[in-house]
């Protein structure tokens, strides 16, 4: 294969208004719409293209980006580049079942990325209203801790990969997690709930890949049975006890979002209250007045139970916690525990999509880390 022939590969790049770059792939005479996250991974991309170790005939794939391990997602495949223009919309697939159309409308600017001379202008702007974040960026790999007597791991898997994420379960005897920007620590009754709620999971191997993984900076959000094993496995502070009624209580509650300054907590609207369910026992959160005090000072509450219209009400607070306190983050702010289920509520069929929110603000935060170590 010749050099020219490698340069069909790779077309123009389409540049759009949120930042991203929307990419026009020619393999076989088609073009292949696709998102990557950064102008320069493409370019080195393409460096690699041309080395001629890779399959120019894939007509679905592109093959370079994997070759060079750009993370992208195929929008669409279309035989004409000329008919987008002319009908001022695209319908693209996402995951095989759901139609979605993306309307273009404003002038932007389309480039030759080997010479990166100016092309043409077009009738071309990415509109992505209602529009999942892993559509035009890419996806994020979540890794899902699994205990014994877990029970609310399969429902984090299915709310992450429904918000269009990857996510995959992770057994509590592995030592590594693998390809992982966040950890997820789910609901459940690990190990049976014996001696301590969580006492006994954070001795289990994978907990000692997350304390590592933690300290690095990365994300870790531990709910209801996972903020308890954060707790004792001093990735949190305080504890969480049992309900001040001694009795189970699982209902749908209001949270307030104490602050927006959170990798958990940024693309939450503000005054939006979450509705979301809680299926707990032992969710009264407890720590000492110095302990307290700290978590007012550094802004970690995250998340308090409130009455419909946001007050802090005793009546609000099924479980007695101290100052409603529903969740907290630790100091550096990249480790979070909740009582409440988001992952429950991530669809409007569920009674509430609420929860949502909270998984969206992870993406944001992972989003903008990786356009960070990409500048």
């Amino acid at each position: 294969m010749d050099r020219s022939d490698k340069s069909l590969s790779l077309g123009r790049v389409l540049e759009s208004l949120d930042g991203q770059f929307i990419h026009e792939f020619n393999a076989t005479r088609k073009f292949q719409i696709v998102a990557v996250s950064d102008l320069k991974e493409l370019v080195k991309a393409q460096e690699r293209a041309h080395s001629g170790n890779y399959d120019a005939n894939d007509p679905m794939l592109p093959a370079l980006f994997k070759l060079a391990g750009t993370k992208y997602h195929l929008l669409t495949q279309v035989d004409n580049f000329q008919d987008i223009t002319r009908s001022g919309k695209l319908s693209i697939a996402k995951e095989i079942t759901t139609a979605r159309e993306i309307r273009l409308s404003t002038v932007s600017k389309i480039y030759d990325t080997t010479s990166g001379r100016l092309l043409e202008s077009a009738n071309f702007q990415i509109s992505t209203n209602n529009l999942p974040s892993s559509i035009l960026h890419p996806r994020m790999n979540f890794s899902v801790l699994q205990f014994p007597a877990s029970n609310c791991d399969q429902d984090a898997v299915h709310a992450i990969r429904h918000l269009g994420h990857s996510a995959r379960l992770l057994w509590h005897k592995e030592s590594s997690l693998g390809d992982t920007d966040c950890v997820i620590v789910p609901g459940g009754f690990s190990y049976g709930d014996y001696l301590r709620c969580g006492a006994i999971a954070r001795f289990s191997p994978v907990m000692q890949a997350v304390k590592q993984f933690a300290d690095n900076g990365g994300l870790v959000l531990g709910i209801c049975n996972g903020f308890q094993v954060l707790t004792e496995s001093h990735l949190l502070p305080g504890a969480l006890i049992r309900n001040r009624d001694l009795q189970f209580h699982c209902e749908n509650i209001f949270l307030k979002t104490a602050t927006t300054d959170s990798p958990f907590t940024n693309a939450i609207p503000d005054g939006k209250l979450l509705r979301v369910p809680i299926a707990h026992g032992e969710g009264c959160y407890f720590a000492d007045e110095e302990t307290l005090a700290k978590l007012k000072a550094n802004n970690q509450i995250l998340w308090q139970y409130c009455d419909a219209n946001g007050n802090l009400t005793d009546s609000a607070n099924p479980n007695g916690a101290l100052q409603n306190i529903a969740g907290i983050c630790n100091e550096r702010r990249n480790v979070a525990g909740l009582m409440p289920h988001p992952e429950r509520a991530c669809e409007p069929l569920l009674g509430s999509d609420d929860g949502k929110w909270i998984f969206e603000s992870i993406f944001a935060a992972l989003k903008s880390k990786t356009a960070a170590q990409a500048a």
